[in-house]
This record gives structure tokens, C-alpha cells and sequence, in this order.
């Protein structure tokens, strides 16, 4: 059975993996530390605030984090189109 709470994991590895193909361990180290970071943090305020400052919270980080990830696929794409072969035309890759 899947145990739902490490699907997430799933993603993150696959997005670390796909960008940073020449320096695995290094990103993979990166992402534990950060993701140790962001456990220590919620531990820290779990207490001391209500259920709608950490729902907004929770909203910020996420739409900062889709904001970011959207600008790195489009960095990606651009690094991409820029190494392309011109002589290849994009018929050719369908």
C-alpha cells in the first residue's frame, strides 16, 4: 500500500532530479536540509498561532513556491530552445 505522505517526496525528487542531473548529491543534500529547515519552523510556531495565520502562511509559501517553479520551467525551456539544433525543424520531434 501507498502511504500517501511520502508522494510529495516522489515529486520533489523527480523535479531535483530533472534539474540538477550533474550534481545529484549535492541538490538531494540541499532539499533534506530545507526540507529539515521547514519542519523546524512549523514546530516552532505550531503553538503560538491560530489555525487562520498558519492557513495563511500555508497560502503564501504555496503560491511563492508555484511562482518560483513556474520560473524555473520557464528558465528550463528557454535554456532548452536556446541549445536546440536549428536544422532540426519541430515537426520532427512529433
Amino acid at each position: 500500500m501507498i502511504d500517501h505522505k511520502n508522494i510529495p517526496n516522489f515529486y520533489f525528487a523527480g523535479i531535483v532530479s530533472a534539474l540538477f542531473h550533474d550534481k545529484l548529491e549535492d541538490a538531494f543534500a540541499s532539499l533534506r536540509v530545507l526540507q529539515g529547515l521547514g519542519g523546524t519552523l512549523v514546530f516552532c510556531y505550531s503553538n503560538s498561532l491560530c489555525v487562520l495565520e498558519k492557513m495563511i502562511i500555508l497560502a503564501a509559501v504555496c503560491i511563492v513556491g508555484t511562482a518560483l517553479y513556474i520560473g524555473v520551467e520557464i528558465m528550463e525551456k528557454k535554456k532548452i530552445s536556446k541549445n536546440a539544433d536549428p536544422k532540426i525543424s519541430k515537426s520532427e520531434y512529433a
